[in-house]
C-alpha cells in the first residue's frame, strides 16, 4: 500500500523537535510513524515553572498521525 501525504511529509521531520499539546512539557520530538499514529519522545521544556515535569523526558507515546502532521505543518 501507498503511504499517504502525510506520512511522505512527516518521514522529512523525524527527530525534530515541536510544540506538542499532548507532551506533558509541551516539546515533543517524531521518533517513528506507523499507518494510523506516530510515536513521539517527551523532551525538555522551555519553561521553568514547569521544569519539574522535565523528569518525563525520554518517555514516548503515540498521537494520530494527522495530529502528529498538523502539530508540524499546520
Amino acid at each position: 500500500m501507498k503511504a499517504s501525504i502525510k506520512e511522505q511529509e512527516l518521514r522529512e521531520v523525524v527527530g525534530k523537535t515541536v510544540s506538542c499539546n499532548a507532551s506533558p512539557t509541551l516539546r515533543a520530538k517524531l521518533v517513528k510513524i506507523n499507518r494510523k499514529d506516530c510515536v513521539l519522545q517527551v523532551e525538555p521544556s522551555f519553561y521553568t515553572r514547569t521544569s519539574d515535569l522535565n523528569r518525563e523526558v525520554g518517555k514516548t507515546f503515540r498521537m494520530p498521525i494527522d495530529y502528529t502532521w498538523n502539530a508540524y505543518f499546520f
